[in-house]
């Protein structure tokens, strides 16, 4: 093989997380394998024992990187909007089921089925989500007993476009319902 190598910057843990993530939204967490990854990247095995002990810190990686990317960095992002509550549920409710329907999301929830450390973090990340929906259905001005239960039923829509069973993957219609259910939920 060629030494693709010579010109190339040197790869940083971030390049393997990333390569990873692909390789996940293509063949699931079994077939993330670090013989693939390299193959894949063009590179040795050895550059990657040289950012993580073996696999299993990788996935531990990948794992928290997605829920920083697809969790904080969607609310932290809503949040510097600086608009009022509606508007941010629209942002983070169109962002998250856009997320839901690509095929990374659905490997992570996938994936979670299995490890019990993934449907851990899953459920922390779920309740994350809730507990930011909740707060912004509360500012809105819908009474604080009753913002939860609204709140869980407009991340329903969202965890329907992740089914894809009720509201298939990519279905226009998914975001279509955000806008008529934010109208619900903020009704008093």
């Amino acid at each position: 093989m060629p030494d693709t190598t010579a010109n190339r910057a040197p790869l940083g843990p971030q390049d393997w997380i990333d390569a990873a993530m692909v390789l996940l939204a293509e063949r699931g967490v079994d077939g993330v394998k670090v013989d693939v990854l390299a193959r894949r990247i063009g590179i040795t095995r050895g550059s990657f024992y040289w950012h993580f002990p073996d696999r299993a810190a990788l996935l531990r990686e990948m794992r928290e990187h997605w829920a920083f990317e697809a969790t904080e960095t969607v609310i932290d992002e809503a949040d510097a909007l600086g608009a009022p509550p509606r508007a941010r549920l629209q942002d983070v409710l169109s962002r998250w089921t856009e997320a839901m329907a690509s095929a990374i999301e659905r490997a992570m929830r996938d994936w979670a089925r299995t490890d019990p450390a993934m449907a851990d973090r899953l459920a922390a990340i779920d309740r994350r989500r809730l507990a930011y929906l909740e707060g912004l259905v509360w500012a809105a001005g819908v009474a604080p007993e009753r913002a939860g239960l609204r709140a869980l039923l407009l991340y329903g829509l969202v965890l329907a476009a992740a089914a894809g069973t009720v509201l298939p993957p990519g279905d226009a219609s998914a975001t279509a319902h955000i806008d008529p259910a934010i109208d619900l939920a903020l009704t008093a």
